[in-house]
């Protein structure tokens, strides 16, 4: 059995015992922050890491579901990703990205 290696959770809360709150490495909740982490950051925001993140979608008609699909593969290579989109009120579009988990 793998030894608990703990990650901080993302958003940021307290924990029990006043630590702050953590998931498993390598657990589905981990994975799966990564891949929100990735898709909330604007390109250039990170400072160790300029270029993680997607770029800003204002005003895109068309593309952005390939960013999207190519950021994820590019830096959380543990997920899978597919992205359906729907419009909501012909006016907005909501992205979902749903992950699958090769695992072993």
């Amino acid at each position: 059995m793998k030894p608990l290696i703990p990650k901080v959770k993302v958003p940021l809360r307290l924990g029990t015992g006043g630590g702050l709150a953590v998931v498993e490495q390598d657990s589905t909740a981990e994975i799966e922050q990564c891949v929100e982490a990735i898709v909330r950051t604007p390109i250039g925001e990170h400072i160790d890491e300029p270029e993680l993140g997607v770029p800003d979608f204002a005003f895109r008609s068309d593309g952005s579901e390939d960013l999207l699909l190519d950021a994820v593969s590019q830096w959380e290579p543990r997920a899978t990703t597919t992205i359906t989109e729907d419009e909501i009120l012909d006016l907005v579009d909501e992205q979902t990205i749903k992950i699958r988990l090769d695992r072993e």
